[in-house]
């Protein structure tokens, strides 16, 4: 019989709690979590052996609520007898990265973006930091610094008419801070008016510029290479992660002379006194779709107490134009003596006509706003609109294609019409696509090409061509005359800012046709913008939007926020606004599914309740473990 051996207890050794940091051995650390009520900082406890490393700003391990999260470094401490508890107190589980990149310059930036925002800093923080990559650290610490750190690198003859007058290079070469918007007239690059202002601001500061996209950043990079013989510094979304991160490093802590980059460039530090200059505010890339909803222009102006801030566009936001009406923010408008001729619809010359003419000179650009093939069509026999089953309409995608609907993308391979049976249809909504190919057949041997969101080209191709575009995607480049359609489409629709975004493409765009060229504008002689566009005096159209948005409570006037959710919640959350009076209310909106959604707006100057309102909002859904409803300050569309 086999004998049982006794039973023996193991022993474990208890893990020894290292030895705490002798100089400020609490860190308070601002913890990555989902709960958006637990945003502040949370104690812990700075081992001896990780004391140098675990600098302010760096990014940590720490335990928790029983998992493993990172978090930054925001302060280091004494130990206090009276509060503290060493036994209560966990310890970092490590250093991740030694660098110190949430400076405090930039968590008060943050502070005070997500204040507005009615948002927590945790959520900004992924804008503001790009993702960590361990390879990009080891490149620079390998790395000599960059060789351009005096702004006197930048100083060179342009060789090129100036575009400012003597009076605005004055306010320009300025040392004091400016407050400066930038309103471009037709004929003039952007690009080229931004390595002016750069060649006028480089013996003054060093510059940060934020433009919309990748091809702006091309271009720009390439015309400042071409005048300065130098490298901007690039930072955008389109680089890898590794190349991301490692030009943030070099960016935030070596201070190069000239940035570059998209939207998040913005959060970028720079020492004191440097010039902000962000092209194009309206462009919607300039919003970011993530909660809260921040976007470029709101940032840029928190940041006017410390730098210099010049706003370039075609036609500026009405956040920008209030500003220069209040006398807080100063206009400047460069003029060129020769412009465009403008021709206009209904007038003694057809659009085609302006394509014909432009043809025999160069190349032409047609512009429209909707991309695809045919959008919509009808019944050519008994006019019903063409549906789908599940009621959504049918469009084509490209030629020879079978129609599909909008809504479920069923295919429908030989469509026939449900009413009479007919097969033959009738376009209601051409898009770029059918567009270039009705004018490749009306102008044969000419080289067309289309550009829209889905497939776009940056620069037109050599030799003559004509290039239709969506509205932004127009390939850059030299044009003999520009042709701009869907004028009474774009300039009646119900967003809050179609008027201005349309404006600013369509001058966008004009800005490629040579100085003896034509622009055909699919606009009648005497519409407000026609006049505006033709006489290159926008003041009247400005001062009569402000008037009107003032008249009807819109942006820049009141500040404006959207709630969304379950039907059920949003009309309990009405009663209660409702009673309170707190805010003027529209809605409850009904959306997709079963949700709707409240407006409510505030006053400019009641603005920052509408946005405590919201945070307090927030949190108590949180504190109560409700499901989070969707919310927007200030959205780039309503």
């Amino acid at each position: 019989m086999a004998q049982v051996k006794p039973l023996r207890l193991k022993s474990q050794k208890s893990r020894q709690r290292p030895e705490i940091a002798t100089e400020a051995p609490v860190a308070q650390v601002l913890v990555f979590h989902s709960v958006f009520h637990l945003d502040g900082t949370y104690d812990y406890l700075v081992p001896q052996n990780e004391s140098i490393t675990a600098a302010v700003g760096t990014l940590v391990k720490v335990d928790f609520s029983g998992r493993e999260v990172q978090g930054y470094i925001v302060n280091r401490r004494e130990f206090d007898p009276g509060s503290d508890s060493l036994s209560k107190l966990k310890y970092l589980d490590g250093v991740i990265s030694s660098f110190p990149i949430l400076t405090q310059p930039l968590r008060e930036l943050l502070s005070a973006l997500a204040l507005r925002y009615g948002s927590s800093i945790l959520e900004l923080l992924p804008a503001a930091l790009p993702d960590r990559s361990a390879s990009a650290e080891r490149t620079f610490r390998a790395r000599s610094p960059r060789t351009l750190t005096s702004s006197e690198s930048l100083i060179h003859d342009l060789g090129m008419t100036s575009i400012f007058s003597d009076p605005d290079k004055e306010k320009l070469r300025s040392e004091t801070l400016l407050r400066i918007s930038v309103q471009l007239s037709a004929g003039i690059s952007a690009y080229q008016a931004i390595t002016q202002i750069l060649e006028l601001r480089s013996q003054v500061s060093h510059t940060l510029i934020v433009v919309p996209d990748q091809k702006d950043i091309e271009l720009l990079s390439l015309e400042i290479q071409k005048r300065f013989k130098i490298v901007p510094l690039i930072l955008g979304t389109h680089q890898s992660k590794s190349q991301r991160y490692l030009n943030f490093l070099i960016a935030n802590l070596e201070s190069p002379t000239l940035i570059l980059g998209t939207r998040s460039s913005i959060f970028t530090s720079l020492p004191k006194g440097s010039s902000i200059i962000v092209l194009d505010d309206l462009d919607e890339s300039m919003y970011d779709k993530r909660a809260p909803g921040w976007n470029v222009r709101d940032v840029a102006l928190l940041r006017a107490a410390e730098y210099s801030l010049i706003f370039v566009s075609y036609f500026p936001a009405l956040e920008i134009s209030r500003l220069v009406s209040t006398g807080w923010m100063q206009a400047v408008v460069p003029q060129r003596r020769i412009r465009p001729r403008i021709t206009f619809d209904g007038g003694h010359r057809s659009y085609s006509q302006t394509i014909h003419d432009g043809l025999r000179f160069g190349s032409v650009l047609v512009t429209t706003s909707t991309p695809g093939y045919i959008n919509g069509f009808l019944c050519q026999k008994c006019r019903n609109t063409a549906l789908c089953t599940c009621g959504g309409k049918l469009h084509i995608d490209a030629p020879g294609k079978a129609s599909s609907c909008s809504l479920c993308s069923k295919n429908y391979l030989n469509w026939s019409c449900t009413w009479c049976g007919e097969s033959k249809i009738r376009m209601v909504g051409r898009g770029a696509g059918r567009i270039a190919q009705e004018l490749g057949k009306a102008f044969p041997g000419v080289q067309v090409i289309s550009s829209t969101s889905a497939h776009r080209i940056d620069i037109k191709p050599e030799g003559r061509v004509l290039s239709v575009a969506t509205l932004g995607c127009e390939p850059d480049g030299e044009y003999a005359a520009g042709v701009f359609l869907d004028g009474e489409l774009n300039f009646n629709r119900v967003e809050l800012r179609s008027d201005e975004i349309a404006l600013s493409r369509w001058l966008r765009a004009s800005s490629l046709v040579k100085d003896d060229g034509e622009i055909f504008l699919s606009l009648e002689g005497a519409h407000p913008v026609a006049q505006a566009i033709s006489s290159r005096n926008f003041e009247l159209y400005i001062e009569r939007a402000l008037s009107q948005r003032q008249e009807v409570r819109f942006p820049p006037f009141y500040r404006m926020a959207t709630i969304q959710g379950p039907q059920g919640e949003i009309s309990r959350l009405f009663q209660l606004l409702h009673e309170e009076e707190r805010f003027e209310i529209l809605g409850p909106i009904p959306t997709e599914g079963e949700t709707s959604k409240l407006i409510l707006r505030a006053e400019v100057t009641q603005g920052q309740n509408l946005s405590d309102f919201l945070l307090d909002l927030r949190r108590l859904r949180s504190i109560k473990a409700l499901a989070p409803l969707s919310v927007r300050i200030d959205p780039y569309a309503i």
